[in-house]
């Protein structure tokens, strides 16, 4: 189930709504903004119950005299600034293109209006106020620990124990003398006092530290899910864990800026922002997962950043795999994890660093960023998304079967998800190729993705690749975090018209095992190798016509006509295999096609026409061969036309008659003057196809239109029945065939001379 995206709409619909969110604020007497926690439950010793009359969702509220604005690109930015005692302050929020705006008091009003209705700007939004989702219960209560035990995160050390992965918690900042975590610790920032000091003065981001990554088998106090992760502490809640939206949108950036590869969050609020979602995408962008609270109002009503898409948002569960009660709901929810009673690394003032029990969807994103951890150090190469899927597709369904709205795809389980994780080989799951075109030479580039055995892309893998030419013979890349990588060739001579790239290995990161095979010769892209075609065109690909002749077929009630086709490249080599497609015009259109043989040719044929039609014009339309292209600016003879069909031969008399010197024929036709002579045809049968020549001359014609010719057959034998056909011969070929005669001869034979009556 995908949770419900909140896109960023169109600047006067954000204005709109910045509009309307505020309004109720900036209304108030004497302009003052009320400044409110957030709160995400009042957590002590609340029971796990599946229906809890949760507190009310508050109304988003915002820090005093601050905005978050974008302006469209190449624009200058805010005018307004530049009047004295209206904008005190604008800074940068790198990472989202976006500027935090501090106005004088008493000028939020006038500021706002000003932004809302320029044009340059894409969104202007109230700074809204975040606080953590949980608050401190009865330190006393017990002293152990049930998350681990209830993900199963002690089994799952046996493959990892998260060593190398760096979470970064985004949070009050983290006690660094605390002793379950000041070895976990690298430096951070304090983002809301905007220096280096990130002691934790509130006791919350200690407390999430610890359940994902406090020391184990130290002898004191408790384990987190990743033993051996690092802590990258980045303040952004004050000492009563009051924070902003700018604030936390600068510590993601801060964190993902500064290695980490999880972004824990268990602050929020209930406004919409665009830059959070932003700063979100930026993470999400660079390969990081940000794991967030959803929220303790047992509401569906929208927590942010949990209710961005790009969060990995975490539901609470209590000790027996119950709901939470208080926990937030809906389509925005991925996993649960445990959450009432858990016991942590905490700081008090006046106690300093010790332990305590926090109840709250805080609690609960940190078990799965633990998780988290345990996959990234196991298998380092694979991408964000990868992560996410390991986690969902594994964890212990709860509630109803498959995802639903409490538990999203069910509670965590750390053992399933590394056992999900083991070493897994790698393949080439895409090759994309472009080519590039100088004025001589041209290059080529192939964008290699590369994917485990579960299909999901993996960072870090190292490919080699070899070109079938050019000025590199071997190419190497590193795939991002999408899992892709780009190799090129350099530069390709003009006269050369295809390359080819050959993914000969990829070298596993940790987490894969080696993949470096011999080059495999298939041809399909999406393997391991991929030809391209050059930008110029190739001679030898380009068909074109080189000779094409129309002959007639006369036949005595209509006539067709036949055309032989040459098919030559741009060498002038007859090519073979060709499908030549072409169109007779006449008194209509008909299309006919052939394919050639060895020598280039074949033969068209168009329909039958009755002897008053119009001349043809036969057209090649197209050649068609794999590999090849038709250039009919190359044709020699693309058209040809058959030009007006002479009159038909009329045939007035025909008769063969047995007598003593053989066989005599005798006919009479009015005789076109195409006509240049006649061949007779003999036979046994009646079957024309069995007929054969016979072996005797025509006699000469006189000059008028009607003639009459006579010949002998002087080669029959007595006592057979002989079949006779004639066929004209004219000067676009044979006619038809006319007959059969049917002649019985008797027992004798006396051959005498052919006469010319």
């Amino acid at each position: 189930m995908k949770k419900r995206s909140r896109p960023l709409g169109t600047s006067k619909r954000l204005e709109a709504q910045a509009e309307a969110l505020m309004t109720p604020t900036l209304a108030r007497p004497g302009g003052m903004i009320g400044i409110l926690l957030l709160l995400a439950g009042l957590l002590f010793g609340t029971p796990a119950t599946t229906a809890v009359a949760a507190p009310a969702t508050p109304p988003p509220q915002q820090e005093p005299n601050r905005l978050i604005v974008k302006f469209r690109p190449g624009a200058d930015g805010p005018t307004i600034g530049q009047s004295p005692g209206v904008v005190e302050r604008v800074e940068p929020l790198a990472g989202v293109g976006a500027q935090l705006v501090q106005t004088a008091p008493g000028r939020l009003e006038e500021v706002y209006a000003s932004l809302a209705n320029d044009p340059d700007v894409l969104y202007v939004y109230p700074d809204y106020v975040i606080q953590p989702a949980s608050l401190p219960n009865d330190p006393d209560f017990s002293q152990a620990q049930w998350g681990p035990q209830q993900i199963q995160a002690p089994a799952a050390w046996d493959y990892s124990t998260g060593e190398g992965v760096v979470i970064a918690v985004v949070d009050s900042g983290v006690d660094p003398g605390h002793p379950d975590l000041r070895d976990r610790l690298l430096p951070g920032y304090n983002i809301y006092d905007d220096n280096t000091d990130t002691s934790d003065r509130c006791g919350h981001g200690t407390h999430v530290a610890g359940i994902a990554a406090a020391t184990a088998n130290n002898g004191i106090g408790i384990a987190g899910i990743a033993p051996n992760a690092q802590i990258l502490p980045v303040k952004v809640l004050n000492d009563v864990c009051m924070g902003s939206y700018s604030r936390l949108i600068r510590g993601i950036i801060y964190a993902v800026d500064h290695g980490a590869r999880i972004i824990v969050i268990t602050s929020g609020g209930t406004g919409e922002s665009p830059p959070l979602q932003d700063a979100l995408v930026y993470a999400r962008n660079q390969g990081a997962l940000v794991v967030a609270a959803a929220g303790n109002y047992n509401t569906d009503e929208p927590f942010y950043p949990g209710s961005y898409p790009e969060a990995l948002t975490v539901a609470g569960t209590a000790q027996e795999d119950s709901r939470y009660g208080y926990s937030n709901f809906g389509q925005q929810i991925d996993l649960s994890a445990p959450a009432v009673n858990i016991y942590s690394t905490f700081w008090r003032s006046n106690s300093g660093s010790t332990y305590s029990y926090l109840t709250g969807t805080s609690m609960a994103a940190p078990h799965v960023a633990g998780v988290a951890a345990l996959v990234w150090a196991l298998n380092p190469a694979l991408s964000a998304e990868a992560v996410e899927a390991i986690l969902t597709q594994n964890a212990d369904d709860l509630g109803p079967t498959g995802w639903d709205v409490y538990y999203g795809h069910g509670r965590v389980n750390a053992l399933r998800a590394v056992q999900a994780t083991s070493p897994r080989p790698l393949h080439v799951a895409d090759l994309q190729g472009t080519v590039t075109a100088g004025s001589d030479q041209w290059s080529a580039q192939v964008a290699v993705t590369v994917h485990d055995a579960l299909g999901y892309p993996v960072r870090d893998v190292a490919v080699n690749a070899e070109w079938s030419a050019g000025t590199i013979a071997t190419s190497q890349c590193r795939t991002d975090g999408q899992g892709q990588c780009t190799v090129t060739s350099g530069a390709l001579p003009g006269d050369l018209y295809q390359v080819t790239l050959t993914v000969t290995g990829l070298r596993s990161p940790d987490g894969f095992q080696e993949n470096n095979r011999e080059a495999t010769l298939r041809d399909n892209p999406g393997e391991d190798r991929l030809t391209l075609a050059s930008p110029f065109p190739n001679p030898a690909t380009l068909l074109h016509v080189g000779g094409l002749q129309i002959r007639y077929q006369k036949h005595y009630t209509h006539w067709a006509a036949t055309a032989r086709v040459t098919v030559y490249d741009g060498t002038e080599t007859p090519v073979a295999d060709v499908t030549v497609e072409a169109q007779w015009q006449g008194d209509d259109i008909q299309t006919s096609s052939c394919v050639t043989d060895s020598q280039g040719q074949c033969t068209l044929q168009s329909a039958a026409y009755p002897w008053d039609a119009a001349p043809l014009e036969l057209t090649v339309t197209d050649l068609r061969r794999d590999g090849y292209q038709f250039d009919p600016g190359a044709a020699h003879d693309l058209t040809a036309t058959s030009g007006l069909m002479p009159a038909v031969t009329r045939l007035q008399a025909y008769d063969a008659v047995p007598q003593e010197d053989g066989v005599i024929i005798h006919w009479r036709v009015v005789q076109p003057a195409d006509v240049v002579d006649f061949h007779a045809y003999r036979s046994h049968s009646a079957q024309f196809d069995t007929a054969q020549p016979v072996p005797v001359a025509l006699l000469a014609t006189d000059a008028a239109s009607e003639s009459l010719y006579s010949m002998v057959d002087q080669t029959v034998e007595p006592g057979n029945t002989y079949y006779y056909w004639l066929v004209e011969i004219g000067e676009q070929g044979e006619g038809a065939a006319i007959g059969p005669v049917a002649v019985n001869v008797p027992g004798y034979a006396i051959f005498l001379p052919v006469v010319r009556r």
